[in-house]
């Protein structure tokens, strides 16, 4: 018997195996639960406790965070102090580090100077004390944000519990005390979050399908009545929106939720009179935008809408472009005589002693004139109050904007020139409700708003009641911002969508990308999210409907119910709006109004005067095509210039894993031991071959 074997090809293979096994390349990454380190949780591999900082793409390139597809990994190193930054940007040998950083050392300079470093793979934020000072946002005349959210970061970020410090800690202590050089067994963390590349555009996102366009719904409607394109009307608004660098924390509490409760409760003391205000020559107009933060995304889409019209329409929907509704084809922007818009009025972090109106500098006697019965209103309310610095970014702006637009407006806030004055977190995490009770405060301003809306509405007219008659309820407010502020998942909420705050609960929860909130503490989250149309077919038509959130749907229904014309329920149970338009539309007849203006609100059909609107970037356009398996959405972009468009990709949920690292060292050694390995393995095998050419098996 003949045996052939080479020799050669033998010891290839064994130094192959050995070197696969000693990680050749210089890594060698074993998990945690292999190890068995001392002193450490073997189970805690991944993290599941924290916020990740999403990646978002405009018209001019993208802003935020996020991994390469298959995720970025370094070795966990702390820095606490400006003394630790510099060493750690000093030091070029510490290469492909995963940062712990303290959330006190967290803005703009610090992570672009870390940018700069090319040696961070990724960055977790160690939660420490709050900043006196904080705003992530771009800075601004009004705002002295950093521009940190706006950042176009090469790695992911993510914000950490308490509880995942503590597992990162004693490892990072490890690591100290191992060195921080290429040293043996060496802690590190991978995060995979991938929203595509740093260079794409929102342009070229939404032609490939893999974003969609930032928005959802604003809410409109007229106090009392159906709405009336002939009449001129006074125009009451506020933001729906806020954000923070970490968008499943943008509570909001100052730049968002102060303003829709004092415009909520002043539609609630409007709505006691209404068919007071209805008779009125004038009527009362009530709009919360969405999608305000992105360069006023949903009011500018309105004021397009308006101005532009419904080019394609059958009896009750609009196809160019695609809306659900046509209640706002009866709007001419020329009849919005005046706006009041509303901005931060809720002293949680300052107390504020005396309220600001602010008006464009070239403004008419329509402003002028709004602006002192404004004043007169809020003095009358027990506010104090005076005139502000020049004109703040609001809704009221994407109005003037248009030449159409021949009214007046005025801002009504808690600040004069800048919004750290009463709120040094704008648009951040730290945005929150404090222990400072201003209940009655928003309670009076609601009251000045909704007087200073009569009034103006009510020139020239003798009606049945004074402007004093007109009063915010505190026990309304207080409702509304205990659950705007605390807890959405309250029994006002669950009252008006007609459902129970356990349900609330969940659905709230499901909204949030990672970290769970305890039961009883689900805030209201304002970041708008994405407009995400659902295209169907209809008696040979496509039609379209948008989810609304949680919060659009409660902000529509409170306004609805407070605001509706006075007139018979039919006996009905409904869950959405679609319910009562297709099974109780010939029970109920809604004068002087579309179908769709059945509602479903608080588990009943009603006549609403009060709609959704399309809130999503005036520079693109729907687009829909018949395909065999159903109807596919596209996205026209017409004007990009002077309509920015923000969107958000579509991704996966966020993971963090632990692992550990042998080094540079240990793969030396590894790498020596398996050379050695190989060259006892070749003179074994010599001495075997050689010795078998002396038997009976010679060897050819």
């Amino acid at each position: 018997m003949k045996m052939r074997i080479s020799v050669n090809f033998f010891f290839f293979c064994c130094t192959l195996l050995v070197c696969f096994f000693g990680r050749c390349k210089g890594q060698n990454v074993a998990p945690v639960e292999q190890t068995g380190v001392e002193g450490l949780n073997p189970a805690a591999t991944e993290l599941v406790d924290f916020f990740a900082c999403k990646r978002l793409f405009s018209t001019s390139g993208a802003i935020g965070c996020g991994s390469s597809k298959d995720g970025d990994r370094g070795k966990l190193y702390g820095i606490s102090s400006v003394q630790e930054l510099e060493e750690f940007t000093k030091d070029e040998s510490l290469k492909d580090r995963a940062i712990v950083l303290n959330s006190d050392m967290f803005d703009a300079s610090v992570v672009s100077e870390l940018i700069s470093t090319e040696r961070v793979n990724l960055l977790l934020i160690k939660p420490t004390t709050n900043p006196e000072l904080f705003s992530p946002d771009i800075p601004t005349p009004f705002n002295l944000g950093d521009g940190l959210s706006h950042l176009n970061i090469p790695f992911p970020v993510a914000l950490l519990s308490v509880e995942d410090i503590a597992i990162l800690e004693k490892r990072i202590i490890e690591n100290v005390e191992r060195g921080y050089g290429d040293n043996n067994w060496q802690h590190g963390a991978e995060f995979t979050f991938y929203n595509g590349k740093t260079s794409v555009t929102s342009q070229f996102c939404l032609e490939r399908g893999r974003c969609d366009p930032l928005g959802g719904l604003s809410v409109w409607g007229a106090v009392g009545d159906v709405v009336r394109g002939e009449k001129e009307s006074v125009l009451v608004t506020t933001q729906m929106d806020s954000t923070a660098f970490f968008h499943d924390l943008a509570f909001g509490a100052n730049s968002a939720a102060s303003g829709i409760i004092a415009v909520l409760g002043a539609v609630h003391a409007l709505g006691q009179y209404r068919d007071e205000i209805a008779a009125l020559d004038k009527q009362i107009m009530v709009a919360l935008f969405q999608a305000e933060v992105w360069d006023r995304t949903g009011s500018r889409r309105f004021v397009h809408d308006i101005v532009n019209g419904c080019a394609s329409s059958d009896s009750e929907t609009c196809s160019d472009p695609f809306t659900s509704s046509l209640e706002w084809t009866r709007l001419n922007l020329s009849k919005i005589g005046e706006i009041v818009a509303v901005d931060q009025v809720a002293g949680y972090f300052e107390n504020i002693s005396t309220f600001f109106t602010h008006i464009a500098d070239d403004s008419g006697s329509s402003s002028t004139d709004l602006e002192s019965d404004l004043q007169n209103e809020a003095g009358l309310a027990g506010l104090g109050v005076a005139k502000g610095a020049g004109l703040p970014p609001s809704a009221l702006t994407s109005f003037l904007e248009n030449e159409q637009f021949i009214g007046g407006g005025v801002v009504f806030s808690g600040y004069n020139a800048t919004y750290q004055e009463i709120n040094p977190f704008y648009r951040s995490r730290f945005d929150r409700a404090g222990s400072t009770n201003v209940t009655a405060q928003l309670t009076n301003v609601a009251t000045a708003i909704a007087r200073t809306a009569f009034v103006r509405a009510s020139k020239g007219a003798t009606p049945p009641i004074t402007a004093s008659d007109i009063e915010a309820d505190f026990e309304t407010i207080r409702q509304l911002e205990s659950c705007l502020t605390q807890d959405f998942a309250c029994d006002l909420v669950a009252e008006y969508l007609n459902t129970t705050t356990e349900f609330l609960q969940t659905v709230l929860q499901s909204e949030v990308s990672t970290n769970k909130f305890p039961p009883g503490t689900v805030p209201a989250l304002f970041y708008t999210g994405v407009f995400s149309p659902q295209l169907f077919e209809s008696n040979g038509k496509i039609q379209t409907f948008v989810p609304p959130s949680v919060l659009e749907i409660f902000v529509r229904n409170f306004v609805s119910h407070n605001t509706k014309p006075i007139q018979d329920e039919i006996d009905s149970t409904c869950g959405f709006d679609n319910t009562c338009v297709s099974d109780y539309a010939d029970q109920i007849a809604c004068n002087d109004t579309f179908v769709t203006a059945l509602a479903c609100v608080r588990g009943r059909c009603i006549c609403s005067s009060t709609h959704f609107h399309d809130a999503y970037s005036p520079g693109l356009a729907l687009g829909a095509e018949k395909l065999n398996d159903g109807i596919a959405i596209s996205w026209n972009i017409e004007d990009d210039t002077n309509n920015p468009i923000w969107t958000e990709p579509t991704y996966s949920l966020p993971t963090i894993k632990l692992y550990q690292d042998g080094g540079y060292n240990t793969a030396t050694e590894m790498l020596i031991s398996g050379l050695i390995l190989s060259i006892f393995s070749y003179v074994s095998i010599s001495v075997i071959i050689r010795r078998l050419k002396e038997t009976k098996f010679k060897l050819d």
